[in-house]
């Protein structure tokens, strides 16, 4: 787990994060719009993803929002952030007493059931 936080680190650069396009609904408001679109491809996906999944997803999403390319390029490290808070959330409900790897973001979109 610990690599995979390092990951992101490098492979989205703090000032490339604050550059995404964000949502800017009730409850959204700040968080990036490709991170709360790796959020609902877990969501839909149950968990479950493949390369054809994620296609679909996007092209979907795409029919009446385009993506840009800077989020199109985020959107492998978003879905692997997602998927350690995802993971993290998890860790914590199970070991209360235990401090976790990282902390999760706080701009988590409206309506995520994990944590």
């Amino acid at each position: 787990m610990q690599r995979a936080v390092v990951q992101i680190e490098q492979d989205l650069p703090t000032g490339f994060y604050k550059r995404l396009p964000i949502l800017k609904g009730p409850g959204d408001e700040g968080v990036p719009r490709i991170l709360a679109i790796a959020y609902g491809l877990l969501h839909t996906s149950h968990l479950q993803l493949s390369l054809m999944t994620a296609v679909r997803f996007v092209q979907a999403y795409q029919q009446g929002a385009p993506l840009t390319i800077a989020e199109l390029w985020a959107l492998p490290t978003m879905l692997r952030l997602a998927c350690l808070e995802v993971l993290t959330c998890g860790w914590t409900r199970l070991f209360p007493n235990v401090e976790p790897p990282f902390a999760p973001t706080r701009q988590r979109p409206a309506g995520s059931e994990w944590c």
